[in-house]
């Protein structure tokens, strides 16, 4: 340049300076044109690797979303009844996460069709799909009720406006695609650029073909450069996806123009004149600076969205160019806080999908979102689920993530207010009681706040603030951030919910809230380990309501069950802390008492038991009194065992019945080879098991042969011995008070099979059920008679109640016979003259028939006296009015002797043995056929 100004005298000279300049600068120019290309390829390779790891976070956000869709879609459709489609629709209208679900044909028929691939036979695999074209539902196939069930496939539609959050506020052109090209979903920037969702939808499918995960993409459409990368979502095992996804990002080629400099300049003219015009506008002094500027404009660029933005030094930059770097350095920060912003809630998504509880992840997820807002304090206010107005706090800031939790109560009107502010509020001034929930905060320094409700269901769950120490500059990214935060928790509250839900139904009982078998034999299980070095004792108590039949027969189910929730308080109320109470099945509680220093010590708390089991119980405005019988085993030292220490502690309460009930026994080693108490053991299960049958036994009238009555007759179908008769085991019945339990279930089962023969038409005139001393001496007795009649409609004067001469030395029972007569029920003495009892007892009670024992019969009419006495009972029992059926006849000899003597009935096995319910409706439909017929024939002779 020296040498051109001093050669530059005159003008024909300055024109050869200035062409010798030019030749001198064609060098640098073709310089500069390679240069230039390889600046355009280095920016592209930049954009290319940005757009890659846009598009990777945006695939995993995608896949991270739907597998927490499919979890609560499992969760939803395991808990559902079949039956129940409107309660499985509720659910999903409360999850937020859910559009809809499908669950009929007609519904399906609706919408596209969809193809469901991947269905196990047991529906444990959900299924990811998709519709047609252009409506982008996507739906999680399910199997409902439990995974090895048979139950009918359901499908969830996810909400748009929930699975493609990341999507919709996506800084790039951002396209998502099935695998047969059809557009699931566009970001909202792909509508301000010409038409490039055909062309990237393409190029996706062209990739996923190619059966690459993560592919670069480049091509032109019209006078545009484009620039993109597409990634496949990497779905969790337990889903299968009918069409493959495919997630493409795209922009405009940076720089694309450039990397063609050089093949712009095809002739040494044109250099010249660029290079005259460089000279002439002074390059070669201010051309390094800005090229220098290019550079690092280039450099920021390649940076935007990777996180490793750094602003540029706006000191060093020319002036005219302060404005370009400010704008380029708001964009590099923007875009990084968003793609970090995404970043985090896919951390906090996968998080949130893998823990079981939530509580042990929250401070991960608050120091994520002091990261992302920036925020001086952040709090998360979970709500108690039995008493909403008070919760805890778990709180965390910049400095601090380890704070402890805070108890606090809610204002009610603040809850009120906060469950109806879906899109959250802002709180500028904090007041101690309506704003308790904040108070954590404010101890950490904010002042200002936003916060936003977290709603699971149809409640208001917890409670998500922001908090910071001067008022924050309006930025709707805060805003969107912190409702995307709520939205994760509102599905993990919701998840762990359910999860509550389900395990409280499989291990508590759902009537007392005890803990039920499963769990029961789990906690037993725990204590037996606990023990087994030697060095601690535990005690396991079975208790047993006695006669607690009564209070469901006398008052109904309903209070039978208010009942068991008392009995369920008050037995919570007379342990420790730590000790296990649990509801096996009916009246049947179990308790397991942890550290017991010696026997006296279970002796106590079972004698508490009793008492507190005694007290009276009103249901329906009357008090109502129930005892309970508890047996005691201790382990380690009597069975180191589950089930042998259920069952030694079972044989205890039953000897505690057997002793007189209300009581309570320890396990002793001689009840396991005691006789009775395996019987008696055997007859308890056989009620509750439903082993016990009925039999009848015809009776017939001696006048005309016609069947007038049955008497039941009870069996017992043992598994091991087959049937036993009432007089194997009603001995031990009634020593041991069972007779009670047995009694009450035959008068139900007999009535209620009277019922069904008299729907047939076939219904017998006489029904008769033997009852034992201790059933009338229940003063129940005679009002559960009463509502069985009333339950199947029976005329009183249908049944007959057998007893036996031992109720007249029982005062009780007197007075509930006469209770009985005033009802219309017949009465029967049963076994006439086999005990002792005074003839003036029958002009006292009010029998209406005597049942001459079978020992009178065996030798009649062959012994004379046997016959006279016979005879005599006949006549004297008609003197008093009352009818006579005999018991017991096997031969026609004696059937003859009992019809020449005015006997009206008779039953025994000449006349038909005790029969099955079949064959008695056999036989009844037969007699019922012979009297229709005789009856016709009769009116066809008087005719």
């Amino acid at each position: 340049m020296r040498l051109l100004t001093q050669i530059a005298g005159s003008r024909a000279c300055r024109h050869l300076a200035l062409l010798l300049a030019a030749c001198a600068l064609l060098p640098l120019v073709v310089v500069a044109s390679l240069g230039a290309r390889q600046f355009a390829a280095d920016m592209l390779e930049r954009q290319a690797q940005s757009l890659s790891d846009g598009a990777r976070s945006l695939a995993q956000a995608l896949a991270t979303r739907v597998a927490a869709a499919a979890s609560l879609a499992t969760d939803l459709a395991v808990a559902a009844d079949p039956a129940d489609p409107a309660a499985l629709r509720a659910s999903v209208a409360r999850s937020g996460v859910f559009a809809r679900v499908l669950t009929a044909e007609a519904e399906l028929a609706a919408v596209p069709p969809v193809r469901l691939r991947g269905r196990t036979a047991d529906g444990a695999l959900a299924t990811i799909a998709t519709t047609a074209a252009g409506s982008g539902s996507v739906y999680i196939a399910r199997r409902v009720g439990p995974p090895q069930g048979a139950g009918p496939f359901v499908y969830f539609e996810i909400a748009p406006r929930w699975l493609w959050h990341e999507v919709d506020l996506h800084v790039r052109a951002a396209l998502v695609t099935d695998g047969a090209g059809n557009v699931l979903r566009r970001s909202l920037a792909v509508h301000s650029l010409p038409e490039p969702a055909r062309i990237a939808a393409d190029a996706a499918v062209s990739a996923r073909r190619a059966e690459q995960e993560l592919q670069a993409l480049a091509w032109q459409a019209g006078q545009q450069a484009w620039q993109g990368a597409v990634a496949t979502p990497a779905w969790p095992a337990t889903l299968a996806v009918d069409r493959p996804w495919t997630v493409a990002v795209y922009e405009p080629a940076r720089l694309a123009a450039a990397a063609g400099v050089g093949a712009l300049l095809p002739a040494a003219v044109t250099a010249l004149i660029v290079a005259l015009a460089l000279v002439l506008a002074g390059v070669l002094w201010i051309g390094p600076r800005r090229l220098r500027f290019l550079t690092e404009i280039e450099a920021a660029v390649a940076r935007f969205g990777t996180g490793s933005f750094v602003p540029l030094d706006r000191r060093r930059q020319p002036a005219d160019l302060v404005t370009l770097v400010d704008a380029v350095n708001a964009a590099g920060t923007r875009l990084d806080a968003e793609m970090r912003a995404l970043e985090v809630l896919g951390e906090i998504d996968r998080q949130l999908l893998a823990a079981t509880e939530l509580e042990p992840v929250l401070d991960s997820i608050l120091q994520r979102v002091t990261e992302v807002t920036h925020c001086g304090a952040v709090g998360i206010a979970l709500l108690d689920g039995d008493s909403p107005n008070h919760g805890r706090v778990y709180a965390a800031s910049a400095a601090r993530l380890d704070l402890p939790v805070s108890r606090v109560e809610f204002d009610p009107e603040m809850i009120d207010s906060l469950a109806a502010a879906d899109e959250g509020i802002t709180i500028a001034r904090c007041e101690d009681g309506r704003h308790s929930f904040l108070m954590p905060l404010r101890e950490l320094g904010s002042e200002f706040f936003w916060v936003w409700p977290v709603n699971a269901g149809a409640r208001l769950a917890a409670v998500l603030a922001i908090g910071f120490r001067e008022a924050p500059a309006p930025d709707p990214r805060v805003a969107r951030w912190g409702s995307g935060f709520a939205e994760r928790l509102a599905i993990a509250l919701s998840k762990a919910a359910r999860d509550e839900h389900l395990y409280r139904q499989a291990h508590f009982d759902a009537l007392t809230s005890l803990p039920n078998r499963l769990l029961f034999r789990d906690r037993l299980e725990q204590e037996l380990a606990s023990v087994s070095d030697g060095r601690g004792r535990g005690a396991l108590l079975y208790v047993d309501l006695d006669h607690f039949k009564r209070v469901n027969d006398s008052v109904g189910h309903a209070a039978g069950d208010q009942l068991l929730q008392v009995v369920a308080q008050r037995l919570r109320a007379c342990v420790k802390e730590g000790d296990t109470v649990a509801r096996l099945a009916g009246d049947e509680f179990t308790i397991i008492l942890r550290n017991v220093p010696d026997p006296e010590a279970a002796s106590v708390v079972a004698e508490r038991i009793i008492d507190s089991i005694g007290m009276p119980v009103n249901l329906g405005g009357r008090d109502h009194y129930v005892q309970a019988s508890v047996g005691i085993t201790l382990f380690p030292d009597d069975a180191n065992g589950i089930d042998e220490l259920i069952r030694n502690a079972d044989r205890a309460m039953y000897r505690a019945k057997q002793q007189g009930r209300g009581r309570a026994v320890f396990f002793d080693r001689s009840l396991m080879t005691s006789r009775f108490e395996t019987s008696h053991s055997g007859l308890y299960r056989a009620l509750r098991r439903r082993e016990f049958s009925l039999y009848y036994q015809p009776q017939f009238s001696l006048a005309d042969g016609r069947l007038v009555g049955l008497e039941a007759l009870l069996r017992w179908q043992t598994p091991r011995d087959g049937t036993r008769t009432p007089d194997e085991f009603i001995p031990a019945a009634e020593t041991s008070g069972l007779i009670v339990d047995i009694g009450g279930w035959v008068l139900g089962a007999a009535c209620a099979q009277w019922a069904v023969w008299r729907e047939q038409g076939i219904a017998p005139a006489r029904l008769s059920v033997n009852v034992s001393v201790q059933q009338l001496k229940s003063a129940e007795f005679p009002r559960n008679v009463r509502r069985v009649l009333d339950k199947y409609g029976i005329p009183p004067q249908v049944v007959e109640i057998e007893l036996t001469e031992s109720v007249f030395a029982d005062e009780a029972a007197g007075t509930a016979m006469r209770q009985l007569a005033d009802i219309g029920v017949r009465l029967a003495l049963d076994d006439f003259g086999t005990g002792y009892s005074s003839l003036n007892y029958l002009r006292q009670h009010p029998i209406d028939v005597i049942k001459i024992d079978r020992s009178f019969l065996e030798e009649v009419p062959l012994d004379d006296s046997a016959a006279t006495l016979t005879g005599t009972i006949i006549s004297m029992a008609h003197a008093l009015g009352k009818e006579v059926v005999a018991e017991g006849v096997e031969r026609v000899e004696q059937l003859d002797f009992l019809r020449e003597r005015g006997c009206d009935y008779a039953q025994g096995y000449y006349l038909a043995r005790p029969l099955a319910v079949a064959q008695v409706g056999d036989l009844l439909e037969s007699q019922h056929r012979l009297h229709e017929s005789a009856r016709i024939g009769a009116l066809r002779e008087a005719g």
